[in-house]
């Protein structure tokens, strides 16, 4: 077990709501059990299963191990107050995206149902823990650094979508304290269309907040409309509109 003064403050408030022990494993070692590449250079994974908690920390990533513990029992605590969650509405999905697309949408209500939780874990990390935000937040923007060098090209839905999935992942960047300014630089400057539609969407999500389950919902709700809307007004092929329409939030 990872133990410091903020894992025992992260661990004790999530045994106020289950007695499950905690498992620690590296990414490395989840991806290769999970046949889930993609998440090899992630700082972290948490999943709850039927007998114990399971967190994942990137041990490449010395600087910020203690930190990302903490921010994925968050996510384990979010859900056990009543956070809104991500599912998929496999009738929406049958009836009106192609079988080639499906493969997608695991991914997109997993992207979706962390960025949800992200605004709170960051405030609460910040105002609840005496963490190395820092190296934290550093971690962060080196792995959207590799995220915007693979920029999409080609078919212009594709390019679309992959500006929506920008959107949704920008919702993050304005809680990212000490590196904001230099990950909104950087967002802006590879993706312009993108970034204005994220500035606007940040001044909505202000006006709503997001501290309570009930707000976080409201701001989820929003969050698909704008990028949903976004799409729309730029002719994406209705079929990647379906795709988001797939997931439901509750």
């Amino acid at each position: 077990m990872l133990e410091t003064e903020n894992t025992n403050i992260a661990n004790k408030t999530l045994a106020k709501y289950s007695d499950k022990p905690i498992v620690i494993k590296s990414t490395e070692q989840w991806t290769k059990e999970n046949s889930t590449l993609g998440l090899k250079n992630f700082l972290g994974v948490g999943k709850e299963f039927d007998n114990h908690f399971m967190i994942a920390v990137n041990y490449n990533k010395p600087e910020s191990i203690e930190s990302t513990y903490v921010h994925e029992v968050l996510h384990l605590i979010l859900a056990y107050e009543g956070f809104p969650k991500v599912y998929i509405d496999n009738d929406i999905l049958q009836k009106t995206v192609p079988p080639r697309m499906h493969q997608s949408i695991h991914m997109l209500a997993a992207y979706f149902d962390s960025t949800i939780d992200h605004p709170e874990i960051y405030t609460r990390m910040k105002d609840g823990y005496n963490l190395d935000m820092e190296s934290y937040f550093g971690g962060l923007l080196i792995q959207k650094q590799t995220r915007f060098n693979s920029k999409r090209n080609g078919d212009p839905n594709e390019v679309l979508f992959d500006l929506q999935q920008n959107i949704l992942d920008s919702v993050e960047y304005f809680y990212y304290q000490n590196k904001k300014e230099e990950i909104l630089t950087l967002y802006k400057g590879v993706s312009p269309r993108a970034y204005s539609s994220s500035v606007k969407l940040n001044a909505i999500i202000n006006k709503i907040g997001f501290s309570t389950p009930a707000k976080a919902l409201k701001m989820a709700n929003e969050i698909m409309r704008h990028i949903i809307r976004f799409g729309v007004k730029r002719q994406l092929h209705p079929s990647l509109t379906n795709l988001w329409k797939s997931l439901v939030i509750k």
